[in-house]
């Protein structure tokens, strides 16, 4: 039951991020001057469908924590919770959770999930202030460690190329890493429910594989720390502080650079991502490097909207925002950057690194082009 109640809690965090993203275009339509004329009937729609949405899904999500059933209340109940819903994804759409960098490093989760998941708990809680349903009080903490154990899940099977049924069996046995299972004693691996030394031997040889692959990456230290904040307050950018005000101000921070400023600008967020992506990072500098990247990969995503906005184009409509964007950015930075500087027509001097950041910038553009635009 855990289980269904995450992936719950899950798909509603998605819906509301989705409704907040979606109410923050049709603010952002008003504009300086608050006009609402300078709403579209197009953000406006979106926004208000998927608002309904959300607002089914937080109360199947409440009501499944709770004694009550929706289907039992009165008229007057339902009503009351169908208000209670909706005024707490209006409070939703412009709040945004201040600790969710907090949970991501408590629970050992990325910064996306944590996101979704504090956004799901965040409607929840503004729904239980409007109407008053009975929850467990630990049901948020409960939620947060079974989600942290089904990512645990996904990873080892994805990892080890194993079943969930093997991974289960590993998570039960105490086993929370591919270090642990690397290093642990084989006769001990063979002990586990359904092994024998065959499977247990198997088993390690792929963890000590995976492993020995990590010893081989590229490490970041505090010099490349260095070298990417430099590269990223180059020409004195404004920082994206994970609200939609300072993702639409970096985003009116681009327009105010030449072509050239903006290739280079998107050169380096794609330098970045990929050497990060592809590099093992130290205990001592995760923290920071885990900031930097996030930092890029929302300068990249700004980037896109910017070039969407300008040409009158749109992100395809089948992209789950902002994950299969970020994906697709991080994808595109990688393949460019394997092909640079073969992929441009002309000799490049090795050593103008504003130039080299800029071309990488001009190539981003035409992936940028052809995977995620419509």
């Amino acid at each position: 039951m855990r289980s269904n109640l995450s992936q719950s809690l899950y798909k509603l965090g998605e819906v509301v991020v989705k409704y907040y993203d979606a109410y923050g275009e049709v603010v952002a339509g008003v504009g300086q001057d608050e006009n609402i004329d300078n709403i579209t009937p197009e953000a406006l729609q979106k926004s208000n469908e998927i608002r309904k949405t959300a607002e089914e899904i937080l109360l199947e999500y409440a009501f499944s924590i709770s004694d009550l059933k929706f289907n039992s209340l009165s008229a007057q109940d339902q009503q009351d919770a169908n208000k209670a819903a909706t005024m707490a994804m209006m409070r939703t759409s412009f709040t945004y959770p201040e600790d969710i960098d907090n949970y991501a490093k408590k629970q050992k989760l990325n910064y996306e999930d944590a996101k979704i998941l504090t956004f799901g708990h965040m409607a929840l809680k503004f729904f239980k202030e409007e109407y008053p349903l009975d929850t467990d009080d630990n049901i948020w903490a409960e939620e947060i460690v079974n989600y942290s154990e089904m990512k645990l899940k996904a990873s080892l099977m994805d990892s080890l190329n194993i079943d969930d049924y093997v991974a289960s069996i590993l998570i039960d046995s105490g086993f929370s890493s591919i270090e642990q299972i690397a290093s642990t004693n084989l006769d001990q691996l063979a002990l586990m429910e359904d092994f024998d030394l065959e499977h247990a031997t198997i088993l390690q040889k792929r963890a000590i594989s995976i492993i020995n692959n990590q010893s081989s990456q590229e490490k970041l230290g505090e010099t490349d720390i260095d070298t990417f904040l430099n590269l990223l307050h180059g020409h004195n950018n404004p920082l994206i502080e994970g609200n939609q005000n300072s993702f639409e101000q970096y985003i009116n921070f681009i327009k105010t650079l030449s072509p050239d400023f903006k290739g280079h600008d998107l050169g380096v967020c794609a330098s970045i991502l990929e050497r990060v992506t592809r590099s093992e990072v130290q205990n001592e500098n995760k923290e920071m490097l885990e900031e930097i990247f996030l930092q890029t990969k929302w300068r990249a995503m700004a980037h896109v909207i910017h070039l969407g906005r300008l040409n009158g184009i749109k992100i395809k409509e089948s992209f789950k925002m902002p994950k299969d964007l970020h994906q697709e950015l991080i994808k595109a930075s990688i393949e460019v950057v394997d092909n640079f500087p073969n992929n441009i027509p002309y000799a490049l001097n090795p050593n103008d690194d504003f130039s080299r950041h800029k071309e990488i910038g001009v190539k981003m553009v035409e992936k940028i082009s052809g995977n995620i635009f419509d």
